[in-house]
Parts: structure tokens; C-alpha cells; sequence
């Protein structure tokens, strides 16, 4: 998955059901996985964003953006929710 331009998403019977990318210009997109429940796909790219896409529209459903620093207090707790 690295370097793509864009994302296709095809139906079963080989249909293009939707064409995403990320930005205009440079790499585009650099990793993509779905959520665990299937619902959401998650687009990372080389303009430093997290992109969350709704599986049934496949419009943009959540952003996040990536620091390149990550500056955390001395005594954080992490926790991991699965929820879907």
C-alpha cells in the first residue's frame, strides 16, 4: 500500500462503486485498513492526515491529523476500545 494516488472501491460483481483521493497533488495516499467491524476504512497520506471513510456512502466520515512530534504527558494511561 505505499504510495498509492487514490482508493477504488469495487463491488463483487466488479463494479466501481467509489473512486478517493486524498488531496491534488505529490504521493497521495500511504496506508489504508479497515475497521475491525467493517464499517469504516481508514485512509492515511503523505499530507500527514487521517481520513475515515463510512462504508455505506463513502464519504468522509472523521480527520485526524499526524504530528510528526507526539508530546505526551510523563504518566499517560492508553486505553484501547473495540467497539463497532
Amino acid at each position: 500500500w505505499c504510495g498509492l494516488i487514490q482508493v477504488l472501491i469495487y463491488s463483487p460483481d466488479g463494479r466501481c462503486l467509489y473512486k478517493y483521493q486524498a488531496y491534488e497533488s505529490a504521493l497521495g495516499v500511504k496506508s489504508v485498513s479497515w475497521s475491525p467491524c467493517g464499517q469504516f476504512l481508514a485512509v492515511g497520506s503523505y499530507d500527514q492526515m487521517l481520513r475515515v471513510l463510512n462504508h455505506l456512502t463513502w464519504k468522509t466520515f472523521a480527520e485526524f491529523m499526524h504530528l510528526s512530534t507526539v508530546r505526551a504527558p510523563c504518566c499517560a494511561a492508553v486505553f484501547k476500545v473495540i467497539a463497532c
